[in-house]
């Protein structure tokens, strides 16, 4: 029976283990914390508790709108808020353990070092350590959040994602540094809450990525704006500092800054911070510098298509791979699948051309295959088409109208390449555009595709509809 060791039980550990043992191994996970890594724990989970909360609590500030008396104000209770989090959170983990004892995993809690000779030692809590041996190793030891707070310091006002998700109280101000995808989700959040929320981003744009269409970061930001969301693009973070009741900021404009409105201020304070500047490698004591596993310039693991390391029979997934090969819980679901098959003798290959992103925001946003701006860069030539939510009888049903979705195809044959969708349920949608990517569907053939009416999912339909008025 083959042995195969792995290191991390987040999403990318635990569907390696569970494709693994299916496949007849005997399998070891280790795990440093808790099951189910940064995604279950401090990540896509909690997150979208507090988003659904947040979601509910706007939904009542349309009540009347929608033809319901309201006379009491809804309020959120960071109280109840977490106690559900802690709730959901032990369920899933409850499952996970499950599924790990019904495919015969052994889970051991401790800190791996990978060791020479198919070896990995664990550093067992009570100090006594355990050594595994395998015939392939599968690290998916995930990532951590860049702060920029000194390592020997800690405030209770200046958080990262790690330690937002067990405040006590929603705080009346809240500075979020950094414009990515976790800065503007929790934006959405606690102006829901409740909080007056500014955003501080040192690049140009929010979402500065190639991965997400430019089109959905614009019209967030326009949705920001409607909530009175202060964004301050091209602007750096100079010093952050608490006392015992606020946080202050100094901030200065970037020297590439040409918007007049943005990076004017030079100090700023709120009641809490949030730090979203990205993340690094969750390595340390891995013991990587003496295994011979080629690293990138900031540690991150380098593999091929296959998720193999250049040592033959270790293989890498999930977050440890950066933000080249898209940091998302799914990706790393699929990329431990693909690996544990590989490790079992197979030869299958990740496709990152298929992998869908998803914005919990207000409205969300998801999108899958090439970007406008991939487009142009690599000089496909493309034909696109645009329909708003507003057009589609379901969103002014539920009252929500703000969106768009956008549908990317080659010029001259009419397969689709890209789909982007900013509006309600974008995020559930987009499994639809990830199916016609896959199964390289022409315009024309998504078109002849009825869809249900009256329902979100039309803006597709309507979407490539026209391809014969256009």
């Amino acid at each position: 029976m083959k042995k195969i060791t792995i290191i991390g039980a987040g999403p990318g550990g635990y569907s390696a283990g569970l494709r693994a043992s299916q496949l007849g191994a005997k399998v070891s996970i280790i795990e440093k914390n808790l099951p189910g890594g940064t995604c279950l724990n401090r990540g896509c989970i909690p997150s979208k508790i507090m988003h659904q909360t947040a979601s509910v609590l706007n939904n009542f500030k349309k009540a009347d709108e929608l033809g319901i008396n309201f006379d009491k104000k809804a309020s959120p209770c960071m109280e109840k808020i977490i106690k559900r989090k802690n709730l959901i959170i032990k369920n899933q983990t409850m499952g996970l353990l499950n599924l790990f004892k019904n495919n015969n995993i052994e889970i051991i809690t401790g800190n791996a070092e990978i060791k020479k000779n198919n070896c990995v030692c664990v550093h067992l809590p009570d100090n006594t350590q355990k050594k595994i041996i395998h015939d392939s190793l599968i690290i998916a030891a995930g990532s951590k959040p860049i702060t920029l707070i000194e390592e020997n310091k800690s405030y209770d006002k200046i958080l990262t994602s790690d330690e937002i998700f067990d405040i006590k109280k929603i705080p009346k101000s809240i500075i979020i540094i950094g414009g990515g995808v976790i800065g503007c989700e929790f934006a959405f959040i606690f102006q829901a809450f409740g909080s007056n929320v500014t955003i501080i981003e040192a690049t140009n744009k929010l979402l500065p990525t190639d991965f997400i269409d430019r089109d959905c970061a614009e019209l967030l930001k326009r949705e920001m704006k409607k909530k009175k969301i202060e964004v301050l693009l091209n602007t750096k973070v100079d010093s952050i500092k608490q006392n015992t009741n606020t946080v202050f900021i100094n901030i200065t404009p970037n020297n590439n800054n040409s918007d007049k409105k943005c990076g004017k201020k030079e100090s700023l304070s709120s009641d809490m911070a949030l730090i979203c500047i990205g993340r690094y490698p969750d390595t340390k004591n891995l013991n990587l510098e003496n295994t011979g596993i080629n690293i990138n310039s900031k540690g991150w693991i380098i593999a091929d298509q296959y998720l193999k390391t250049n040592i033959d029979n270790i293989f890498a997934v999930g977050d440890i791979l950066g933000p080249e090969k898209i940091m998302l819980a799914h990706k790393a679901i699929q990329e431990g699948r693909i690996a544990a098959s590989n490790a079992m003798g197979e030869k299958n290959k990740m496709d990152y051309n298929t992998v869908p992103y998803g914005i919990f925001s207000m409205p969300e946003a998801a999108g899958v295959g090439i970007t406008t701006q991939i487009a142009e860069k690599q000089q496909i030539e493309t034909t696109i088409y645009n329909m708003p939510v507003r057009a589609i009888a379901k969103s002014h049903i539920s009252g929500s109208i703000s969106g768009f979705a956008k549908i990317i195809t080659h010029k001259k044959n009419g397969t689709i390449l890209g789909i982007h969708i900013t509006g309600p349920h974008a995020t559930e949608l987009i499994a639809e555009g990830v199916i016609s990517i896959k199964t390289k569907l022409t315009i024309k053939e998504l078109a002849e595709s009825i869809h249900n009416h009256p329902t979100i999912s039309e803006i597709l339909w309507d979407t490539a509809n026209k391809i014969y008025t256009d």
